[in-house]
């Protein structure tokens, strides 16, 4: 049985995962039936027209009941077996790479109501406390935790106006995904469920690799729009089972170990342990807010951190032929390298300075850039040499964007000598 420190970690990075590819959300779509006492508790607090926090029964879904209305019809075959861990795989790769849009395609319709009640719940925390507390013991505790943490760590306003997967995206934003624990995750025993001519999946979540010490819970999945999506609130009632049944075997006292893991959480997610990543290969070391993901595309090498409030740091580095004594041909070629970058981002309005090579014969040029469509800014830095460009940079919603700490990250790059 896992601590109260890690309960808190993993349901705090599994309820902020992603989205999925819907169209955008209406209340009337994307919330199920409420109950008349949520209705009123929320009509009560007037921020929801269509509330959807249900009474308790809507959303605690113990793992038996909800088979009830399914018939086992056994292992799943070869081929859906391959197709479930593909579809695992696909998430699992967009999580650790935080790539929010990819992962937004793989969850499925189940997984975004519940999310809803965890935006609604969150909201009327924040437009009425009172009706909140005396509505809170009839969640459960996956959703009162990442409720009181939404309501702490994101503004009124974003809650009031987002949808769902906008919140899923902003969980991307800041670094709040435990992409960790997610890649060394996989399934095991894949069962076929029928209702009513539909199949559905369930499948063994193991966390940290090993049958021996897995957090007991089974992940669902869905057949929607010609694949199969992730069904994450099985994964979920399995958490809220796991801490019900540590708090009966420890006589616990629920609310101190509610209040223990919202703490963890908190410390968790606000510390800025900053490390010191050190590349060989690439040559270079520089400061990330935590290790970083590594991707290569051809001879293009892409390290990204994200900071839980400061945005994505990345550090890119590619081939580039300069041309010797020819510093107009040099610098068209850098400038194409700039706005390969800056043109993706749909950026506006950058304001670069620099150019001037360096005793080492390093050209530098720093770029501060606004990125509209995202509600973004961001800084990169670009470090010519005659054979590699190395790309500097950090992206941040706007209303978090701090530039001291975006030079810090820059200030904190050096090369490193072959051995």
């Amino acid at each position: 049985m896992y601590n109260i420190k890690t309960l808190a970690i993993i349901v705090f990075s599994l309820l902020f995962v992603s989205s999925c590819d819907h169209k955008p959300s209406t209340a009337s779509d994307q919330n199920p039936p409420a109950s008349a006492s949520g209705k009123q508790i929320a009509q009560s607090a007037g921020v929801m027209q269509n509330p959807s926090i249900p009474d308790g029964s809507e959303t605690i879904i113990n793992t038996s009941p909800f088979l009830n209305h399914y018939t086992l019809k056994g292992a799943a075959n070869p081929d859906t077996s391959h197709q479930i861990h593909t579809a695992f795989l696909a998430f699992q790769n967009a999580v650790v790479r935080y790539d929010g849009a990819s992962a937004a395609s793989c969850l499925s319709s189940s997984s975004i109501n519940y999310y809803s009640n965890v935006l609604n719940a969150a909201k009327l925390l924040n437009h009425d406390t009172e009706h909140y507390n005396a509505f809170e013991p009839k969640l459960p505790a996956s959703v009162k935790m990442t409720a009181r943490l939404a309501a702490t760590r994101l503004s009124r306003e974003f809650i009031d106006k987002a949808t769902p997967e906008q919140l899923y995206e902003t969980a991307f934003k800041q670094g709040w995904i435990g992409y960790k624990s997610l890649s060394s995750a996989s399934l095991e025993r894949i069962e076929i469920y029928e209702k009513e001519g539909k199949q559905y999946v369930l499948a063994d979540f193991i966390y940290d690799g090993t049958s021996s010490d897995k957090l007991k819970s089974r992940v669902g999945f869905e057949y929607e729009n010609d694949r199969w999506k992730i069904d994450l609130v099985p994964l979920f009632v399995a958490i809220d089972l796991s801490i019900d049944e540590m708090i009966k075997k420890k006589s616990l006292d629920k609310d101190d170990v509610f209040n223990a893991s919202i703490e963890d959480a908190q410390n968790l997610y606000a510390a800025d342990k900053w490390i010191v990543y050190t590349n060989k290969d690439d040559l270079f070391s520089v400061k990330f807010p935590k290790t970083p993901v590594e991707e290569t595309f051809d001879e293009v090498h892409v390290y990204t951190s994200m900071h839980h409030r400061y945005g994505q740091f990345g550090v890119k580095i590619a081939p580039i032929s300069l041309p010797d004594n020819q510093p107009a041909i040099a610098k068209s070629i850098q400038d194409q390298a700039i706005m390969a970058f800056l043109v993706p981002l749909k950026s506006s309005k950058p304001v670069c300075s620099g150019g001037t090579p360096n005793a080492h014969q390093h050209t530098i040029i720093k770029c501060d850039f606004d990125i509209p469509d995202k509600q973004s800014q961001g800084k990169g830095v670009w470090i010519f040499t005659p054979q590699k460009q190395y790309l500097l940079f950090n992206i941040a919603r706007t209303d978090q964007y701090d530039d001291k700490t975006a030079v810090e990250f820059v200030e904190s790059f050096t090369f490193l000598d072959k051995e």
